[in-house]
């Protein structure tokens, strides 16, 4: 597992430009699930639509080599500058509940202003030299769509979910790929725009968008800073175009006052992705541990989620297992394990869930059952070299002499006996709500 100072190594080692970094191999297109061991890495690929060469850096997240699951996918412009930043973000939302783990795919540049305006442009009274390359963004798109994504999707195990952040003319991009190609990004977050870019054309544009046949969809975030005015007044412009147009674009712009151009990224992504995300994790009812109401409720809350966010989102491991412990503090055994048993289905890798169905089955005198839970939990700690493994093989051995419930108490963090006993801390202490 890459800890944050192996990202900050390396986001150092993609943005020296160093001949390591340069010489990494791009790996193999392959089926999903056969990427290679250690995912991570500065690559290259060929573009036959740019025709030339390109470079881009992927971040992997924690356990991908060892979880067999699925992850959206975050691209991103500026790829080797805004890797650490958004590393640090995404795995520390990710860690808190507020969005889920992805994968992070950086594109790099050698021209800004031609992958990433729409248009020929340029600003009054700047040199027109700077601007001589610009217009080139529907061809960076096209080698994003026809080139880029495949090779990700060939080559990682990933969810039909996929997400734009750009910054400046990054974020200019992202706002014309969300109204301009419906269907690329589920997503976008669009860190100070560049929304005057020939004057008030990208909201033009997308008022073109939103009136025609192939209306946009998705979910649009723009962050303004607070030296960027006009910007912002044309993100909220931007905003009531799509509410008046009705349909399946979600705008929402944020003000963040104190930051300017530079200083938003940070502050800027992490209420952005928030914001995108919204409802990720399921809160606990009040004075309780989890959410009450069992599956069915939590089902129901993901299928909103699932219907906001146009892809299919299982419910996080952690919600699942809340609602099932609450379940059972609640008295309702049978409801707890049906929760819990969903939960080792939706996360089979997990040795966790297996250990906490155990944990429950036992505590309903189905210690067949709970041997089963534990010894899939044991086998999978064992092959991960999981610190958790000396817990779980206790469990099963103590399942294994058929012991009765109470001696599981204090022995081994087991479901407390009387489901919600004030100042029981057994199950918070050993699977707490962030595992």
């Amino acid at each position: 597992m890459r800890t944050l100072g192996a990202v900050a190594t390396l986001a150092a080692l993609t943005l020296s430009g160093g001949a390591a970094a340069q010489a990494t191999p791009s790996p193999a297109p392959a089926p999903a699930g056969d990427a290679p061991a250690e995912p991570s890495g500065a690559f290259r690929i060929r573009s036959a639509v740019l025709g030339e060469e390109r470079s881009f850096v992927v971040l992997a997240p924690p356990g991908y080599a060892t979880s067999g699951r699925r992850y959206p996918v975050v691209y991103f412009t500026d790829g080797s500058p805004s890797l650490a930043v958004l590393a640090t973000v995404t795995r520390f939302l990710a860690q808190n509940g507020r969005m889920p783990e992805v994968l992070l795919v950086g594109i790099d540049h050698a021209d800004r202003m031609r992958d990433l305006t729409p248009s020929p442009g340029q600003f009054e009274g700047a040199p027109p030299a700077v601007f001589k390359t610009s217009g080139g963004g529907e061809r960076f798109l096209s080698f994003v769509q026809d080139e880029l994504v495949p090779h990700v999707e060939r080559t990682y195990r990933t969810e039909p979910f996929r997400m734009l952040v750009g910054h400046s003319l990054g974020g200019l991009l992202a706002v014309h790929a969300q109204l301009a190609r419906p269907g690329l990004f589920q997503a976008t977050l669009a860190l100070a725009p560049t929304l005057t870019w020939n004057g008030d054309e990208p909201v033009r544009r997308a008022r073109e968008a939103l009136a025609g046949s192939g209306r946009p969809r998705g979910v649009l975030v723009i962050v303004s800073p607070e030296d960027g005015p006009e910007a912002a007044k044309q993100a909220k412009a931007l905003v009531g175009a799509a509410g008046a147009a009705g349909g399946g674009l979600q705008v929402t712009a944020l003000d963040l006052p104190g930051e300017d151009h530079w200083s938003v990224v940070l502050e800027g992504a992490s209420r952005g992705f928030k914001e995108v995300f919204a409802g990720w994790t399921m809160p606990a009812a009040v004075g309780a541990i989890g959410p009450r109401g069992g599956l069915p409720a939590v089902e129901r809350h993901y299928a909103k989620l699932s219907e906001r966010l146009g892809w299919t989102v299982h419910p996080p491991e952690p919600v699942v297992e809340a609602a099932g412990r609450q379940a059972i503090r609640d008295g309702k055994l049978d409801d707890g394990i049906r929760a819990l048993r969903q939960n080792a289905a939706w996360y089979p890798a997990s040795a966790e869930a297996h250990d906490v169905l155990g944990m429950a089955l036992a505590r309903a005198d189905r210690l067949d059952e709970a041997k089963r839970s534990f010894r899939t939990a044991l086998d999978l700690a064992e092959r991960a070299k999981d610190p958790g493994a000396a817990a779980y093989r206790a469990h099963l051995e103590a399942a294994t002499a058929r012991s009765p419930i109470r001696e599981f108490n204090p022995t081994w963090p087991g479901l407390p006996n009387s489901c919600g006993k004030a100042g029981d801390r057994s199950w918070e202490d050993h699977h707490h709500h962030g595992n």
